[in-house]
């Protein structure tokens, strides 16, 4: 089929296309944090750079013949970074700073020494750090939101050094990166995606996926010798009942 620029155009008009720099990031912080809640508020509006979350499957290879497959048995996510418009007190690089003192310990405040402050390299628990609060908004150029990503169980992993130099006037910008469990996303767009519903297996469908167990089962009540095989084929046929549940 030959290129059509009419088509194209059209695509392009009715669907629109998302800018980068239609976003917001919102921290809600853990709850040891909450009297912070004043530095995230501000922190919508200094964060000028993120990511949208993706993710990798891991696989395996397997050969039964031929070529090898390579099958998917886990998933990555990789950590999120995001940059930041530092104030003038450096509040955002300490607020972050502070998160992670719930999980290392604080032990980069003043004060503290091996031998008598041991207790400021204790490790947190996991829940008392994580964030179960971190979205993403996706804008389109009317204002309205269109896409949702939710960070679950969050945390910053990384607060990168900044660089300073006597020869530059240039904005201090802050990178952090951000580690998660795993994300969950939306489509807020009035006009998405329907939800692709999962279909049995014409065995399960039709009823021949329980003819062939309830036949089976009845075979090997009689030939008893035959248990083992027989057995086999059954749970085979409860599989393949169950296939696409």
């Amino acid at each position: 089929m030959p290129f059509n620029i009419n088509e194209f155009n059209g695509s392009l008009s009715s669907q629109g296309v998302a800018k980068q720099g239609h976003s917001r990031m919102r921290i809600t912080v853990p709850q040891n944090l909450t009297d912070r809640q004043n530095v995230t508020q501000s922190l919508e509006f200094r964060i000028d750079s993120s990511e949208i979350p993706g993710r990798t499957l891991a696989t395996t290879p397997y050969r039964d013949y031929g070529v090898i497959r390579n099958v998917p048995y886990d998933v990555n996510y990789a950590p999120l970074t995001i940059g930041i418009l530092v104030s003038r007190d450096l509040r955002e690089k300490l607020f972050f700073e502070e998160w992670q003192d719930l999980i290392i310990g604080d032990h980069r405040l003043e004060g503290s020494s091996d031998d008598f402050h041991r207790s400021k390299f204790n490790i947190g628990y996991y829940d008392t750090y994580v964030s179960h609060t971190i979205e993403i908004v996706q804008f389109d150029e009317g204002g309205e939101a269109t896409y949702t990503a939710r960070l679950v169980e969050a945390f910053p992993l990384a607060v990168n050094q900044m660089v300073t130099a006597w020869n530059s006037s240039d904005d201090h910008h802050l990178t952090v990166q951000l580690q998660y469990r795993y994300f969950q996303d939306k489509n807020l767009s009035p006009n998405n995606f329907p939800v692709r519903q999962r279909t049995g297996s014409f065995l399960r469908e039709s009823g021949l996926g329980a003819a062939i167990g309830v036949g089976v089962g009845a075979l090997a009540g009689r030939f008893r010798g035959l248990g083992p095989v027989l057995g086999g084929l059954a749970g085979a046929a409860s599989v393949i009942n169950n296939f696409g549940r």
